[in-house]
């Protein structure tokens, strides 16, 4: 011990080992241990251990004393022998366990704490105890006993890998490697992934099966591979990805499967990336290897052929063309028919209303989608007799609707006595035949009735008692006349032409279709075909072709037939009441002249003696008495036989026009069934052609009867009749037509009618006489365009000769202007433009069908836009032609005022006696009065509405009647011209008026050039016993017939108010001619001069100085006349009034009669007008031409010039020298001195010669050529007629 120091001294307690207070747990480094120490050990340590299975595992635990200290000794010791021991039991039966010994060691670590080292050879869930000599010296420890990490249990002693993992070079669980994989438990190592299959992972179980479109070729991959474009793979966990087979493509990767190839496409390759398309035409179904069928719209017409471009032919119109379809399989739409599947030629069949026309297919693509709403509207036309389909059944019959059709189109009928009818596409009864027959022969007979009835009032031959009646039947006539006087009969005609040849449009003959919105139309212009026998009998219901041809042909003549039977009759019946001798002189006439040869009595002129002097009356009845005892001796035994010839003869004239009618109306209808029949266009193809070498099977059907094949027996007996109607209608008529008017040439031409040339007036009466052989020409025309064009097979050739002969006719029209009447040839020419523009429409409108054309004019799809603007145009056109012509009557009729009252400004009342049928007959020669009396009828029909005026060419129909008609007449009006009394039917009409005691109205044709004669030559042709009949009955004026417009209105005015003085009307109170007045009449007050002209007549002047007094007296104040020119000398020779015939002239200042007062107060009212400036200078032109005639003719003075009052009125010089020309101006001693007087003046300035002209022969007068040849030559010379009278 260290001095000064301390000695450490460690001072130990052992205290000893108290089981109860041991515990678990490693002692941990503290300097003291509390108290209870072992038992906070206790608390914290951790009562759950987790031992892995077949290792060693190491439990601390602590020994502690009573005070829960740690002890600081081991066990077993000297001191204490006791020693630690282990009991395990298991946690879940509290069984104690046997532990090896081998696997449990208990080690003492040094100060009290201790290590069991124990190894768990099974799985469980154990509770671990510490023993001290036996006694429990612990707290239960609950051990779990497991696998190590990444081992999981093998069996209740053992651990292995998990799967997905393997041992490693260490013994320890490592995660299999990606590309491999390990399924089961245990300590064998990973698998490597084999082909098809990969892991992208570690620790991985399985390996995953390639997707698809994917492969895996090689083990132990993480990823895999890609199909390529052309190669596929359709399973999971494929090594290698396949090529797609011909027919199929994949064109990206990764492919699961082959697209196949749409259709209309192919490959023939393996493994390919593309579909190559099918050639045109062409196609093919999904996944072909090559494109075997055609596409849609496109069909193969030959099997035995490869599919191609060249072999694919365009769907036939009327056909559905899907995919794959070939000649045999086409689907026919309904509406359309085929003879057999043989053949791609398929025929359109009547349709009702909604036709499936080309545009509206392709308007709503029914050939790719045909199961449309609006393409099964279409195709599904239940209006229309063919059906369609796929069967053909026999010779087309599967395509009809029902059994009921058969045949061609499906429009023949299975039951007899069935027709077929287009209207609604449908066979339908017959009915009964016996009674259409019946209804027809009635309509035969109405039509003659009717047609005699309207003739026989038309004619004028009977007037009703009925006031009623009677303006009815006026009224009719009057229409009559306005017919013919407007030209209504060539405007109608060539209405009816145009309208027959446009009707033709609408049928197949040039084929062209109208559009859907236009059928219409189409079924107004058909109607002319039920004109005839169609309207009772239907096509198919006269049992045969040949019976329906024969009626056709022959109906109209059995009509014209029946009409002229009928008219024999009538004349026969007539014949045999006339016993008068009238009748018998007709018959010995006939046979003397005809038979026998001798002279004809009829327009006998008389014979002139050498001197030119016409030879005597009493001669001339003793020459007709000497034929007439001729006549007589030989007709005695053959008048019986004759009289049924000219009854005969009389009834084929009379029946003429009718047939006329007949014939030109029905012409184009019969021809157009002959040529249907002559040319059996419909040819039926039965197999077509599949190469150049085999021509197609066709067997040609009659157009008219689809049932008459054109090869068979019953078609070549209808062709012969055929050939023999053709002969009677396209040929006979336009022939008969031809001969007529040859027949009549000289008549119309020389205007001299005979009966022929009034019988066929229908054909010849609105052409000029140099052009009536037009109507045949034009009659060829129209059978051209509606007949002769079927013998063209090609209809667009036909279009094309249409329109040429349009514009070949529209230009002769324009040139030749063969109408007389001007407006008729602009209508003409604007409806021979209405056909042409008509035509090209047609052309269009087919073009739009089944072209792009319409598209291409920016018109739309379908042709509706083209028809619209043509037809517009059209309507237009003609709707201009026809205000035209309106404008014209229009204009024409105010040229002809009627004529009416002064009292009460109204229209004469046209009355006739009850055994009057006309209130005037015209009696004229028709070889020198034929025209002047047609202008006085026509006008006189304008100037007093209603009346009614015989003339032969209109109104008579039997020379013999002659007598008869002048009984019917009111009053007879006698045109006087040369040779009037010459003729024997005109002296027939003067002896009837006679013995009748008839007014007459005498007119008188003075102008030589137009067949007139002097009053003097024809009294002295007048017999002696008619005579003073006509020329010696006071009060009886001839009346002049003038053409100087208003002094032919005078002359018209004249015969109205001698013709209303013998209307019962008037007969008590007769007319003067001041009663009547035409509505635009002027007054003579309305004339007069604005300033005082002063007129020269020269002495030398024949006649000239009554002239001008008879002037001056009209206009008194107003004009001066001078006794020499000026710048001469006065005359010595003095003008005095005249002394003979005119010398009342001269006391005219002191007369009070009515003409004189008349002419007073028109001078005065003159004169007041003319201060007061009411009139101007063209005021007075105008009234005095319309009016000096009235003021002339009243006061007896001559009548004046009319250009004379014009440049009187509008001249401006100093001096007026008048000339007056008669036949004498010429002549005599003053002759020459006249001429000096002329030349002198026309040297002066401000002289004016003014020339009057004398027209009556009664005071000097003559024609203007005698005149011109008896003026002497100077003053001819020096242009004395530039400026005529």
């Amino acid at each position: 011990v260290p001095r000064g120091g301390y000695v450490k001294v460690l001072f130990f307690v052992n205290a000893l080992t108290v089981a109860g207070r041991s515990t678990w747990g490693a002692k941990r480094a503290a300097a003291q241990y509390p108290i209870g120490y072992c038992s906070d050990l206790s608390a914290t340590m951790n009562r759950v251990e987790m031992v892995i299975v077949g290792t060693k595992h190491v439990l601390p635990f602590t020994a502690c004393d009573r005070d829960g200290q740690p002890v600081k000794t081991g066990l077993p010791s000297k001191d204490d022998p006791r020693s630690f021991s282990v009991a395990v039991m298991r946690h879940s039966d509290s069984i104690e366990l046997e532990v090896d010994m081998r696997s449990l060691n208990i080690v003492y670590t040094g100060d009290g704490s201790y290590e069991v080292r124990l190894t768990f050879e099974q799985h469980g869930e154990f509770d671990v105890y510490l023993l001290l000599a036996g006694e429990k010296a612990s707290s239960r420890l609950q051990v779990i006993s497991s696998c190590p990490p990444g081992k999981d249990k093998v069996d209740s002693s053992s651990c292995g890998c998990l799967p997905g993992t393997e041992v490693d070079a260490f013994g320890d669980c490592v995660p299999c490697p990606a590309g491999s994989a390990k399924s089961t438990m245990g300590d064998t190592p990973c698998i490597q992934c084999p082909v098809g299959k990969i892991q992208p992972i570690e620790r991985s179980t399985s390996c995953n099966l390639v997707d698809v479109g994917y492969y895996q070729d090689q083990i132990g991959q993480t990823t895999a591979l890609a199909c390529e474009p052309g190669t596929f793979s359709s399973k999971k966990g494929s090594h290698k990805c396949l090529d797609c087979r011909p027919g199929f493509i994949a064109s990206g990767s990764v492919s699961k499967s082959c697209t196949p190839c749409p259709s209309g496409s192919f490959t023939p390759y393996d493994g390919a990336t593309k579909c190559e398309p099918c050639p045109a035409h062409t196609s093919s179904a999904m996944g072909e290897t090559s494109c075997r069928m055609c596409a849609v719209s496109f069909y193969l017409r030959d099997l035995s052929e490869d599919t191609s471009s060249e072999t694919c032919l365009p769907c036939p119109e009327g056909a559905l063309c899907p995919k794959n379809t070939t000649m045999a399989t086409l689907e026919i739409q309904a509406g359309w028919w085929r003879m057999s599947a043989k053949t791609d030629r398929l025929y359109q069949c009547a349709l009702h209303k909604d036709t499936c026309t080309p545009q509206n297919l392709r308007a709503h693509n029914c050939h790719e989608n045909p199961e449309s709403a609006p393409c099964q509207r279409c195709l599904s036309n239940k209006d229309s007799p063919c059906s369609g389909g796929k069967h053909e059944g026999v010779d087309g019959e599967g395509y009809c609707c029902d059994r009921d059709h058969i045949g061609v189109k499906c429009q023949v009928c299975r039951k007899r006595m069935y027709h077929f009818n287009e209207e609604n596409g449908r066979c339908e009864s017959c009915n009964n035949t016996t009674a259409s027959v019946f209804y027809l022969i009635l309509l035969l007979v109405g039509i003659v009735l009717f047609l005699q009835l309207l003739a026989y009032i038309a004619r004028g031959l009977w007037m009703p008692q009925n006031p009623i009646g009677r303006r009815t039947i006026t009224a009719l006539r009057s229409l009559r006349f306005k017919f013919y006087m407007w030209g209504m009969q060539s405007k109608m005609k060539g209405l009816l032409t145009s309208y027959q040849v446009i009707a033709i449009l609408s049928d197949d003959a040039y084929g062209l279709t109208m559009p859907t919105e236009f059928s219409w139309l189409t079924e107004i212009l058909r109607w002319p075909e039920g004109f005839g026998l169609q309207l009772f009998i239907r096509g198919q219901c006269f049992d045969s072709y040949l019976n329906r041809l024969l009626a056709v042909g022959l109906w109209p003549i059995a009509l014209i037939f029946t009409i002229l039977v009928g008219y024999i009759l009538l004349e026969l019946v007539k014949m045999h009441d006339n016993t008068t001798s009238k009748s018998s002189k007709t018959i010995r006439r006939f046979v003397a002249t005809k038979l026998l040869g001798l002279p004809p009595a009829k327009e006998v002129y008389a014979p002139q003696t050498e001197t030119g002097v016409v030879e005597s009356s009493r001669t001339r009845s003793s020459s007709v008495s000497r034929l007439a005892s001729q006549e007589e001796s030989v007709a005695t035994s053959t008048s019986c036989a004759f009289k049924y010839f000219l009854a005969v003869k009389s009834g084929l004239i009379r029946a003429l026009p009718i047939s006329l009618l007949i014939t030109f109306m029905y012409v184009p209808i019969a021809s157009a069934r002959v040529f249907k029949t002559l040319t059996c266009t419909t040819t039926i193809e039965r197999e077509s052609a599949m190469n150049r070498q085999s021509g197609a099977v066709v067997i040609d059907f009659l157009t008219d009867d689809l049932s008459v094949d054109c090869s068979s027996d019953e078609y070549k007996e209808a062709r012969a009749w055929a050939w023999f109607f053709f002969a009677v209608w396209p040929v006979g008529v336009p022939l008969f037509y031809f001969g007529l008017l040859l027949a009549s040439r000289k008549a119309v031409r020389f205007h001299r009618p005979t009966v022929i040339s009034k019988a066929t007036a229908f054909l010849w009466l609105e052409y000029r006489p140099d052009m009536i052989m037009w109507e045949p020409l034009a009659l060829l025309h129209k059978l051209a365009l509606t007949g002769y064009i079927l013998l063209t097979k090609h209809p667009g050739l036909r279009v094309l000769i249409a329109i040429l002969l349009c514009v070949v006719s529209l230009v002769a029209y324009f040139v030749f202007s063969p109408l007389k009447r001007r407006e008729d040839n602009w209508v003409f020419c604007s409806l021979h433009l209405t056909l042409l523009m008509l035509f090209v429409c047609g052309i269009i409108i087919q073009a739009c069908d089944y072209s792009d054309f319409c598209t291409t004019l920016g018109m739309g799809e379908s042709a509706f836009g083209p028809a619209v603007i043509f037809l517009s145009v059209t309507i237009a056109l003609n709707s201009t032609g026809l205000v035209l012509v309106v404008i014209f009557f229009i204009t024409s009729s105010q040229s002809a005022h009627p004529i009416l009252l002064r009292k009460g400004n109204a229209r004469p009342q046209l009355s006739l006696k009850s055994e009057c049928h006309f209130h005037l007959f015209l009696s004229h020669v028709w070889s020198t009065g034929q025209d002047q009396v047609a202008v006085i009828k026509r006008q006189l029909q304008l100037i007093l509405p209603g009346v009614s005026v015989f003339l032969d060419v209109d109104d008579l129909t039997n020379i013999s009647d002659l007598e008869l008609y002048v009984a019917q007449s009111q009053t007879i009006l006698t045109f006087l011209s040369k040779g009037y009394f010459l003729s024997r039917n005109c002296l027939r009409e003067v002896k009837a008026t006679v013995e009748q005691r008839k007014p007459i109205i005498l007119v008188h044709e003075a102008d030589k050039t137009k067949g007139g004669a002097t009053l003097g030559e024809c009294s002295a042709e007048c017999p002696q016993e008619y005579l003073e009949k006509f020329f010696s009955v006071e009060g009886r004026t001839p009346i002049t017939w003038h053409r100087i417009s208003e002094f032919h209105r005078y002359s018209l005015k004249l015969i109205a108010q001698q013709l209303l003085c013998c209307c019962p009307t008037f007969v008590k109170k007769p007319l003067r001619e001041n009663d009547i007045y035409f509505v635009n009449e002027e007054s003579i007050e309305n004339l007069g001069f604005e300033t005082k002209q002063k007129v020269y007549i020269s002495a030398n002047n024949p006649g000239g100085v009554t002239a001008m007094m008879n002037i001056c007296r009209l206009f008194r104040d107003q004009l001066e006349v001078v006794d020499h020119l000026p710048g001469t000398q006065k005359k010595k020779t003095p003008i005095t009034y005249p002394q003979g015939p005119f010398a009342g002239f001269a006391s005219a200042k002191t007369s009070h009669s009515p003409s004189q007062k008349h002419i007073s107060s028109f001078m005065q009212s003159a004169n007041s007008r003319l201060s007061r400036g009411r009139k101007t200078l063209m005021s007075a032109q105008k009234n005095l031409k319309r009016e000096v005639n009235n003021l002339q003719t009243k006061s007896g003075i001559p009548f004046l010039n009319s250009s004379f009052v014009h440049r009187v009125l509008s001249t401006d010089h100093d001096v007026i020298f008048v000339l007056y020309l008669n036949c004498e101006t010429y002549h005599g001693d003053s002759a020459d001195d006249l001429a000096e007087e002329i030349i002198e003046a026309m040297d002066m300035d401000g002289i004016r010669i003014v020339m009057l002209h004398e027209r009556d022969e009664n005071r000097g007068g003559c024609e203007f050529d005698y005149v011109f040849s008896t003026t002497p030559p100077e003053l001819i010379e020096n242009g004395f007629f530039d400026t005529l009278s």
